[in-house]
Formats: C-alpha cells, structure tokens, sequence
C-alpha cells in the first residue's frame, strides 16, 4: 500500500510520455534544482522556510509554433523527487515528495522567456519531524496525496538548456488533522534533448 501512490504517479508520467512519443514535436530532458519550502495555516501563520533538493525528468509537448518556428505554446509533464517541509525554533519537518505537474507554456515575444501554470499532484514519500531530542515519523498523520497550482517563469535557450522559477501553492491540507498546506519556491536548471537539432 506505501508504494501505491508512487506507482499512480509513474503510470499517469508512462500515459503522458507514450502520447507525446507518438508526436514529431517530443522533447525529453531532466530538471534538478533546490526548493524553498514552509508550512502555511489557515490563519496565516507560517514556519521558516526550509531549503532542500528537486530532481527529476521531463515530457514536452510543442503544441504551437508561429512562422518563424518558435513556439508559441507547450505542454509539459514532469515526475521529480521533491524535498519540502518547514522549520521553526523548535525544530524542523521534513517531508518528501514524489510530484507530478502538467504545465502549459506560454512563449512570450517569438524568445525563449515563458510563463507556465498547472495543476500539480504530491505523492507523499516519507515525513519526520525533528527537533533537539530526535527525529519522529509522522507520515500516519499526514494525506498520501496532495494538490497544488504551479506558476512559473523560465527561459528555454536553443541549447536545450533552460532556467525556470517556479511557485507552487498547495490547495489541499497536508494534515489529517488541521489545515496546514505546502508553499514551495522552486529554482532550478533544466535540460531538453534533442532541442538543439530543433
């Protein structure tokens, strides 16, 4: 049952990549950057933030391009380790994420600058809490699976080089008890293959 929802998460990125591999315009690649996370409530509270890797792997989709060749629009299917969680002065949360976004891409200006949101699906990996006495797992009291809305920035280089900035904001509690949900600033490198020989 603990893999379960890691194995939704790599039949819903197999789907992806298998329709997008039947298209001319496919570009695979991988994503590693770091995360700043924190913990918001419902009255506005929150921890400090939290930094911690993301690495992964990568589907895009071309969905448009305009008469000089650049596009215009893209659809984008990630599946990536993500480390989150918050810390305070009491200790820190740790928690890991196995996340599965579908991002549209707008170009902007016939250049590689973009703007991209989406909807965004967390499995939950592991959590622990962690203060001066030890480390505790709490994955039992927290939701295998999360949902959030992802906005970001990015510049993709004909190199098949990219950077992406990227906010996403949890819609769904991460507590089965309160409401507590997940706020990550993600910066990061990512690189296409077979871009360059676009």
């Amino acid at each position: 049952m603990r893999s379960k929802p890691l194995l939704i998460a790599c039949c819903c990125f197999f789907i992806f990549s298998t329709f997008s591999f039947a298209q001319s315009n496919i570009n695979f690649g991988v994503k590693g950057g770091v995360n700043l996370s924190t913990l918001l409530d419902d009255y506005g509270g929150s921890s400090s933030f939290l930094n911690g890797p993301h690495v992964g792997g990568i589907a895009q989709l071309d969905l448009s391009k305009g008469d000089e060749g650049f596009v215009q629009y893209a659809l984008r299917g990630e599946l990536y380790y993500s480390a989150q969680g918050a810390k305070d002065e009491f200790g820190k949360t740790n928690l890991s994420y196995i996340n599965l976004p579908i991002m549209i891409q707008r170009y902007l200006f016939s250049s590689g600058f973009y703007l991209e949101t989406g909807p965004q699906f967390g499995f939950l990996l592991a959590a622990k809490s962690k203060d001066e006495e030890g480390s505790v797992n709490i994955k039992s009291q927290l939701k295998p699976i999360e949902v959030a809305l992802n906005v970001g920035l990015g510049y993709q280089f004909n190199s098949g080089l990219g950077i992406s900035t990227r906010v996403t904001s949890g819609l769904t509690s991460v507590s089965k008890e309160s409401s507590v949900k997940n706020l990550t600033i993600g910066l990061g490198l990512v690189y296409l293959f077979g871009k360059n020989s676009d």
